[in-house]
């Protein structure tokens, strides 16, 4: 059954709410060899590229994805920047979600500026605990029960829990994990929100420079078109030029292996008896049968396919860690 973006980004949010019960861990410090991945739904909706990534590099793997977010809610989430928010009735009261302002979503801006009603982000705000939720029209925080009706009236700076968002075979979700600035990053951070480049990069460069000092390992995954971006067309030039953009800015960090990027490596894995995967090559499209929809990697191998998207990209960034002698 063929699926929109919009579908596809609804369906697939359900993979965040995947449990990690029974998964042993320390709370201890993590190993330096760790990988927090920090982007949008090519995380966030699948768990095929982590266990891939874990299979091919044994670290431990921190899925902060969020299908839909733009690179404003990754850089927010992470703790780059901060945003400021006072309530709108100058208190903030448990039992009821108040309203903010600015009334802007921050770090739940999604694609589109939609609603982001199924994700209850955890964090703090005037000493309070809580979550703060957008609809698509109001941004609002809801304290945890019990807690005292505190004054508000001036903005404050939200304090964003540093908890994963989708489970890993080795890393449950909500899982708290201050210590991601000393692991490497994994950035795919610019698709939702590619028709403004210069934003992109400037939350590129704050989750960069978020990072523990000296501590160089991160890696700029390349944006994929969609199929409504063909060659030639408006679309397929913001793409290209934020993928310029990155390698120009971190030509020793963007994911590209012997003259070969991640893009084109997955192009590269066509299947070659596929008439459609042929037709999409010509028109600089990614192939069919490693997509899902228009735009996402399949999670599983399709019948058409000689292989499932999700773990071609994996492998490729598996690879280029090992190049890079990082793991």
């Amino acid at each position: 059954m063929a699926m929109n973006r919009r579908e596809f980004i609804g369906l697939s949010l359900g993979v965040a709410a995947l449990t990690g019960a029974g998964m042993g861990w320390s709370q201890g410090r993590a190993a330096k060899k760790a990988i927090s991945l920090w982007g949008h739904s090519f995380f966030g909706n699948n768990n095929t590229f982590s266990s891939r990534l874990i299979e091919h590099t044994g670290c431990k793997v921190f899925n902060f994805g969020l299908s839909g977010a733009t690179s404003e809610s990754i850089a927010l989430r992470n703790g780059a920047y901060h945003i400021k928010y006072a309530s709108v009735d100058g208190v903030i009261m448990s039992g009821r979600k108040n309203l903010l302002t600015p009334n802007v979503p921050g770090p739940l801006r999604m694609w589109g500026n939609y609603a982001a009603d199924w994700f209850h982000l955890p964090c703090e705000i005037a000493g309070k605990s809580g979550v703060l939720d957008w609809n698509g029209k109001e941004v609002t925080f809801t304290p945890d029960q019990g807690s005292p009706t505190t004054p508000l009236s001036k903005p404050l700076s939200l304090v964003i829990y540093p908890m994963t968002t989708v489970a890993t075979e080795n890393v449950p979700e909500r899982f708290s994990y201050p210590e991601h600035p000393e692991s490497i990053y994994l950035l795919w951070l610019g698709r939702n929100n590619s028709t403004q480049p210069d934003e992109i990069m400037r939350d590129a460069r704050a989750i960069v420079a978020r990072m523990e000092k000296g501590n160089n390992r991160f890696v700029v995954l390349p944006e994929f078109p969609a199929t409504y971006e063909p060659k030639g067309t408006k679309g397929a030039e913001e793409i290209a030029l934020i993928n310029r953009l990155y390698k120009e800015a971190w030509p020793e960090n963007y994911c590209e292996i012997d003259g070969a990027d991640l893009l084109q490596n997955f192009m590269d894995h066509h299947n070659p008896s596929n008439e459609q995967d042929l037709k999409d090559i010509a028109n600089g499209l990614t192939p069919s049968s490693l997509r899902a929809d228009e735009l996402h990697p399949s999670a599983t191998k399709k019948p058409d396919a000689l292989h499932a998207g999700t773990e071609v990209n994996a492998e490729f960034v598996a690879k280029f860690l090992k190049v890079k002698g990082w793991v």
